[in-house]
């Protein structure tokens, strides 16, 4: 004994306070009811002092008597483990916390493993247990229950024996709550959660959270996620359990703030989280949306974090992205969600929004969902801070917020004013426009087509020169789209504010070069819409000179566009109407009152399987 206890590996419950090593001869200070090895403790008072070592506490009496129940616990442990050198050779090889913390369960056949949960089960049920000493020593047993209960005969004889009652007890004792966590992990199904509802377990599982130890807070979660993937009914019970103790605690029944602890934690809380936040929201979450509010909590980050951490397991991804998806549909939700995190998560944050904002079938916007962004008054600066991160799905949420389709659909929901939306996203503090032209200038093919819908898109501006321009058709009024062919471009205006910038050059030569049909429709859209002024139509025309095709060369583009297939007829239209305006500047051409387009988002985020 005296060889083994100077090795590593030892639980620390069966470890002297003093000597960090195995009890020998364990005895117990009477008055301070702390156990001790009877060497340590008389070597501790031979010193002079008169205080308990782990308590302070001054003593009156220094009786110790011996703790048969703590020494039959280490013989126990010392007959279950294997040979002196076997053991250091597995410790000094082993990586894993828990090995180092415990030895490994004997592997011996099903009924030798049966065997061995009733004996440990039996431990925790003794009626010893009341006493402080043997209840700490009771650690160790229940870790390894937790080892066995993997063990498909093991699980259902610890079910049978309603194991998941006592370990609902026993999270309420702090130094057994982590280990007992994780044997309830082990045990969920839709019974044992019905079971540690009615035992009280799940408001001890939502305090764990909130514990001191980090392997703690995970336990819970996991505990937490198991059981409420295995039950709706627990699921319900979990979210009803958090949203009371963060009103007791913050007073605002915020879901999302009593996993805060595990937010700020390694990458184990982390996914742990992330676990939880899927089950949440896909559940509880659909029917209360506001007790799933993302600001002022780590969430977000948390959740981006496992998209963006090339260490995440695929599971930890996949549940990420469900979460966040969840999140984003909620409407308190939806500014905070571009926001939130790293340039990347930003990216999966916006595209998104994009797939939630765009409806397919109509090749339209839902007005209901922009409207809901719009009113968020977060939204666009939280989309100009994607943009400055080079997210092109950060252009692609610009074109669907500025189309105009559901202006020609049946849908009942009208959306927010698109001209009103224009005029908020081209302010000069937004600096969005700067932002598009450096996409339609960079060599990303994805990034020149949500450039171009983008500008496309701000620039089919109808509604007549602002209040405040000196070009207006009368003071305080607004012109027609028909009159504003006659006036100069509104320098207030998207469309004047996009003629003044380097757009013009960038999307003709962008029109010359590119062959994909998708970007060169948005160009010559946005070319035709720019055009709608004679200030405008002389800025492209003067730009078309100055370009490296020359006049020449982009009216022989615009002459292979009006009959190229793959363009729309829109677009065809568009681009002869560009074409008139340029070879003669004085000529009435055609007018297109409505060019928005409308680029489909990428394809949703790959599923992995379900953790």
């Amino acid at each position: 004994m005296d060889e083994r206890s100077s090795s590593p590996g030892f639980p620390k419950e069966l470890c002297c306070p003093i000597s960090e090593e195995l009890y020998k001869d364990p005895v117990l200070l009477v008055e301070s009811g702390q156990t001790y090895s009877r060497e340590s403790i008389e070597k501790w008072f031979e010193k002079g002092h008169r205080t308990c070592p782990l308590t302070g506490k001054e003593l009156i009496s220094t009786q110790l008597v011996p703790n048969y129940v703590v020494k039959g616990l280490v013989q126990t442990w010392m007959e279950g483990r294997p040979a002196n050198g076997v053991e250091d050779s597995h410790l000094a090889k082993s990586s894993s916390a828990d090995q180092a913390k415990y030895p490994p369960v004997f592997d011996g056949g099903p009924q030798d493993k049966i065997s061995q949960a009733a004996n440990f089960l039996s431990h925790i049920r003794s009626p010893s247990m009341e006493v402080a000493a043997y209840r700490n020593g009771c650690s160790y047993q229940i870790w390894q229950l937790h080892s066995l209960a993997k063990d498909r005969a093991c699980r259902q004889y610890l079910l049978r024996e309603g194991a998941v009652a006592t370990g609902a007890l026993l999270l309420a004792d702090g130094n057994l709550a982590e280990n007992t966590a994780g044997l309830l992990r082990c045990l969920a199904t839709p019974e044992s959660s019905q079971e540690l509802i009615e035992a009280g377990g799940v408001d001890r599982l939502v305090r764990l959270l909130g514990a001191a130890s980090g392997k703690a807070r995970e336990a819970a979660a996991l505990a937490l996620y198991h059981m409420s993937a295995a039950s709706p009914a627990f699921c319900t019970e979990a979210f009803t359990g958090m949203c009371k103790a963060m009103l007791a605690k913050r007073g605002d029944a915020l879901v999302l703030a009593a996993l805060e602890p595990l937010y700020g934690g390694d990458a184990a809380e982390g996914a742990a989280a992330t676990y939880l936040l899927n089950v949440l929201t896909a559940g509880p979450g659909q029917q209360w949306p506001d007790y799933f509010i993302c600001a002022g909590t780590g969430a977000l980050p948390c959740l981006v974090q496992q998209l963006t951490d090339g260490a995440s397991s695929s599971a930890a991804v996949y549940a990420a992205s469900c979460a966040l998806t969840s999140l984003a549909a909620m409407p308190n939700n939806q500014a905070a969600v571009v926001q939130k995190g790293s340039s990347s998560g930003k990216q999966v944050a916006a595209v998104l929004l994009w797939q939630m904002l765009t409806v397919p079938a109509t090749a339209s916007t839902d007005p209901a969902v922009a409207g809901v962004c719009m009113a968020c008054t977060g939204f666009l600066p939280g989309i100009s801070w994607a943009l400055h991160a080079s997210s092109w799905a950060a252009a692609g949420l610009i074109q669907a917020l500025t189309h105009d389709g559901h202006r020609v659909t049946n849908s009942v929901t009208q959306g927010p004013d698109s001209d009103a939306v224009r005029l908020r996203i081209v302010a000069p503090e937004a600096n969005v426009i700067p932002q598009l032209i450096n996409f339609v200038s960079s060599e990303d093919a994805q990034s020149h087509a949500a450039g171009a819908h983008a500008l496309a898109n701000l620039t089919a501006y109808r509604s007549g020169s602002c209040e405040a321009c000196s070009k207006g058709h009368k003071a305080g009024g607004f012109g027609s789209f028909a009159q504003q062919r006659t006036q100069g471009a509104c320098p207030h205006q998207p469309t004047g504010r996009v003629l003044a910038s380097a757009a013009p050059s960038q999307l003709l030569r962008l029109l010359c070069d590119s062959s994909d049909p998708a970007v060169v429709s948005a160009c010559v859209a946005a070319i035709s819409n720019l055009c709608a002024t004679e200030e405008g139509q002389q800025r492209i025309h003067d730009e078309a000179r100055r370009s490296a095709a020359g006049l020449e060369g982009v009216n022989a583009r615009l002459l292979q566009l009006i009959s190229w297939k793959s363009l729309p007829g829109r677009c065809q239209d568009a681009a002869r109407n560009v074409l008139v305006r340029l070879e003669s500047k004085n000529r009435k051409a055609p007018t297109i009152s409505l060019m928005t387009l409308l680029l489909l988002p990428p394809a949703p985020i790959a599923a992995f399987p379900n953790p």
